[in-house]
Order: structure tokens, then C-alpha cells, then sequence
């Protein structure tokens, strides 16, 4: 039951759908998407030059650190620009 003013949460679709396509075609992401069923799409950043999809394990603890980042870039015909992995 919800207290006063309260209203039922809503539930947002995860990214991965969206942007599965484009990520699945990195070498990167297959792997690490097979090591852990946590290996998500967290972000995605959008701007005029270029679209930045941010993946990460959100089932392993890590401090704010940068392992198993993988961070592609897009331009805005889809092609992908050079990218970060953090191994």
C-alpha cells in the first residue's frame, strides 16, 4: 500500500534493447556480456557528433574504478569511432 501522495513506481525499460544491435557487434561486449548476466548498458550519453554508450558489470563492486568499462562511440550514421575498453 502507498502512503499519501505517494504514486506506484514506474519501470523503465533497460537501454540494452534499444541499442542491442550496435553493441552486439563489438568484440568487447559479447564476452563480457557471457562472463556476467550483470554486464549492462548503463548510459548513454548523446550529442550532436557522437553517441557514447557506456557499459559495465553492475554485479561486481567497483569503486568507482574503470574495469570492464567499455565506453563505444557512434557517430550520427551509426558508424563507430575509436573506443575504450578497460580490461
Amino acid at each position: 500500500m502507498l502512503g499519501e501522495g505517494a504514486t506506484s513506481r514506474q519501470v523503465a525499460p533497460m537501454p540494452d534493447t534499444r541499442y542491442l544491435t550496435w553493441l552486439e557487434g563489438l568484440s568487447e561486449y559479447r564476452p563480457m556480456r557471457g562472463l556476467s548476466a550483470g554486464y549492462r548498458l548503463v548510459e548513454v550519453r548523446d550529442d550532436p557528433s557522437a553517441m557514447m554508450l557506456i557499459c559495465q558489470d553492475l554485479r561486481t563492486r567497483n569503486f568507482e574504478g574503470k574495469l570492464g568499462r567499455l565506453g563505444p562511440r557512434f557517430d550520427p550514421d551509426g558508424r563507430l569511432k575509436p573506443r575504450a575498453f578497460h580490461a
